[in-house]
């Protein structure tokens, strides 16, 4: 396999995990936490202890390629097709006490391509995605939309126009938290070019990104934050509020990464951005106060993003540019911005979860799951999986 054809993998990453989940409840590390790993081309989802490694129950099968995977708690979880397939579908899946599963398709209609989705690691998923209208070459896109799911009850819930004239979706996020009903979408305007920038969204014709807060309770929208940049890769979860909050208290972290000036054309390969003119920043928002508390600067294209239990760390992913096919793996620090020395794994990794201090990465060039100490930077083991693992997810088992 080539570097193109590893970056056609890549792309199915950075959609999946841009939108990235925001990461699972981290409290169930250590209690009860199952890693889910997507395999596409067996079409199945492995399910792992993630304390040992060990299988938990055979896999289950899924009727359509699983390439976005958002795990909740109490053995529910939902696989979704890859952003390039156009009659997308998405599968809600719940394992009862027994390890019995049921699966059920999620009616988003028969053409729906599937561009992010996302989860709060308990109860609640999100998804993006864009409706297509006729048929043939008059077949044309309808805008896009959000999808709120209700994991406990295996049902869709919502669903709202999302996208505003010019826009384009970069990412999602769900952040957790008790009461929490926002979800954070990454949006890239293309414009006339010199044209005035406004952080409201829908004004004017100018060219950049911005952070949109959705409720997902009434659909109502709002602009967090105008950038330069298309933001990507959001992670974040809500920080647990002390008993007399304040208002930038209730908030926690969201992460992401921004491309400057902006994102990719699609012919364009990772080794044709001069590093130079193309720049990827780490961007902290603070979501109570709605501000920038840190931006740090990237060394390599990131595909993947997650937080640390404590939200003290961002975990990155991404590829070295070599003959070989080597994954890199960091860890930046969100006080200081350092970036400690990155681990080196030989293959393609796609995506990664976290459950305490351990790393799950899926090595797509193979059928296992490398789980790895950053602290220690080591590997701690390897971990059978399907064939082509292209997303992993961390749950609670009840």
């Amino acid at each position: 396999m080539d570097w193109r054809h590893a970056r056609a993998l890549c792309f199915v990453s950075v959609l999946m995990f841009a939108a990235a989940c925001a990461p699972p409840e981290r409290g169930t590390a250590g209690r009860g936490a199952v890693l889910y790993v997507a395999n596409a081309t067996d079409r199945t989802v492995t399910r792992l202890d993630a304390a040992s490694g060990r299988s938990v129950g055979p896999p289950i099968a899924i009727a359509h390629t699983p390439a976005f995977l958002v795990a909740g708690s109490d053995g529910r979880f939902l696989a979704a097709t890859p952003p390039g397939v156009i009659e997308g579908a998405a599968t809600l899946v719940t394992v009862d006490t027994q390890g019995h599963a049921t699966t059920r398709p999620l009616p988003l209609g028969s053409a729906a391509q599937i561009l992010f989705a996302a989860g709060d690691g308990r109860s609640s998923a999100a998804l993006v995605y864009r409706p297509w209208e006729g048929e043939g070459p008059s077949r044309r896109s309808g805008g896009c939309r959000l999808a709120v799911v209700d994991l406990a009850v295996a049902a869709l819930t919502h669903t709202y126009e999302l996208c505003q004239p010019g826009e384009e979706p970069t990412g999602l996020a769900l952040p957790s938290g008790a009461g929490n009903a926002l979800a954070y979408v990454g949006m890239w305007r293309s414009g006339s070019p010199g044209s005035a920038r406004s952080g409201e969204a829908g004004a004017g014709t100018s060219t950049g990104g911005s952070i949109v807060e959705v409720d997902t309770a009434s659909g109502a929208r709002r602009t967090v934050v105008a950038l330069e940049g298309a933001p990507g890769l959001l992670s974040g979860s809500r920080s647990t509020p002390p008993s007399t909050p304040s208002p930038a208290a209730m908030g926690g972290r969201l992460c992401f990464v921004e491309t400057v000036p902006g994102p990719l054309r699609p012919a364009q390969d990772w080794r044709d951005v001069d590093p130079v003119i193309t720049r990827w920043r780490l961007i902290v928002l603070d979501t109570g106060s709605r501000g920038v508390a840190a931006v740090y600067p990237l060394p390599f294209p990131p595909l993947a993003l997650d937080l640390s239990a404590g939200q003290q760390e961002a975990y990155v992913l991404g590829h070295e540019d070599s003959p070989t096919r080597t994954t890199l793996l960091a860890g930046v620090d969100l006080t200081s911005g350092a970036m400690g020395r990155p681990f080196r794994l030989r293959g393609t990794g796609l995506s990664l979860a976290v459950s305490g201090e351990v790393v799950f990465v899926p090595n797509a060039a193979g059928a296992e799951v490398w789980a790895v100490n950053l602290p220690k930077h080591q590997l701690e083991r390897s971990v059978p999986a399907g064939r082509q693992p292209v997303a992993v997810a961390i749950g609670a088992s009840g």
